[in-house]
């Protein structure tokens, strides 16, 4: 019989890039691929269930946690704590960055507005939670 559990781990780790920063020691994981709060779904203020599992894949959870900085600032920061995030959460802010610079740059305003709109009020989160700190 079968494990799930144990044949997921073993995909993940099969098919993960091979390559990783020199002396890291993460292992790749499953990543939902939109972690966003449009896909999270709440009930009585509590995380309740995960959909739109479409961009599946497996890596390294920073990029992951990326689409988080769109949550409003004390759901942010219960996040960041109950996950015990630290220099992922720095990575994390990175690839933040990176999608709201370069959504800007390439959709304007023009062709997709309302990502435009959300990649600046990721970039002005990001600049909020870094002046807070």
């Amino acid at each position: 019989m079968h494990r799930p559990a144990n044949n997921c781990k073993h995909l993940a780790c099969k098919s993960a890039p091979r390559h990783r920063s020199r002396g890291s020691r993460r292992l790749p994981v499953w990543l939902h691929g939109d972690l966003k709060p449009t896909n999270l779904l709440v009930r009585d203020g509590r995380l309740h269930a995960v959909i739109d599992f479409g961009a599946l894949s497996v890596g390294f959870p920073d990029a992951e946690h990326a689409a988080l900085r769109d949550l409003p600032p004390l759901a942010r920061e219960a996040y960041r704590d109950a996950m015990n995030l630290d220099t992922t959460w720095l990575r994390a802010r990175a690839w933040a960055i990176a999608v709201g610079v370069s959504g800007i740059s390439y959709y304007y305003w023009h062709t997709f507005p309302a990502f435009v709109t959300e990649c600046r009020a990721r970039l002005r989160a990001i600049l909020a939670d870094a002046a807070g700190r």
